[in-house]
């Protein structure tokens, strides 16, 4: 399951906009607001420009080199998937070597401490991964409750002083996420 959903959050297209929806073909001398110059195309409100992906990007979250592309509306939920499956394949590698490592131990014996190494070293990685991944996981969990991308959250903190204008409480936030018909703040292209 893991290397599936990884698959499929490398290889989706993360929400990348149509140069077909440019306004003019030269950038205007005044860009207007939302208009991305790199680009030349006019961006919906929650749309950046990628800069690895030469693009912008649909509700873009981050660029993410573990799979190779950038997360955002097209695979939020695949990528969500992965870093979830991801930790709970760490976890589970990290209590199997701890069970493996506790039948194992006897220290008196040094036939047991070598066919302990293995599962040893596994303990080791598997561990600081899973809690790292863990940490991840838990963050965009956040993320998702309170309907914002990493990028708002970490380089726009306008929603410290005024409310997120795209909150629509946590049931309602997880209900977008999941595939739930959103309902559409005035103005708001739907997410």
């Amino acid at each position: 399951f893991t290397l599936s959903t990884l698959y499929l959050a490398a290889s989706t297209n993360p929400g990348v906009v149509s140069r077909e929806m440019a306004a003019p073909e030269e950038a205007p001398s005044a860009a207007p607001a939302g208009y991305c110059t790199a680009c030349c195309v006019q961006r919906r409100p929650r749309t950046h420009h990628c800069r690895h992906m030469r693009a912008c990007v649909d509700r873009w979250d981050h660029y993410c080199v573990y799979i190779g592309n950038a997360v955002g509306s097209g695979n939020h939920r695949v990528f969500v998937c992965f870093i979830l499956a991801a930790t709970a394949h760490a976890a589970l590698l990290t209590w199997c070597a701890a069970l493996e490592l506790l039948g194992r131990a006897q220290p008196w014996r040094l036939a047991s401490a070598t066919h302990a190494l293995a599962p040893a070293l596994l303990l080791l990685y598997t561990a600081p991964m899973g809690a790292v991944l863990a940490c991840f996981s838990t963050y965009h969990l956040f993320l998702i409750s309170v309907n914002q991308t990493s990028y708002e959250y970490a380089f726009k903190k306008a929603y410290t002083a005024r409310a997120n204008p795209h909150d629509r409480g946590c049931l309602g936030n997880w209900v977008g996420f999941c595939g739930g018909a959103p309902s559409v703040a005035a103005g708001e292209a739907p997410d």
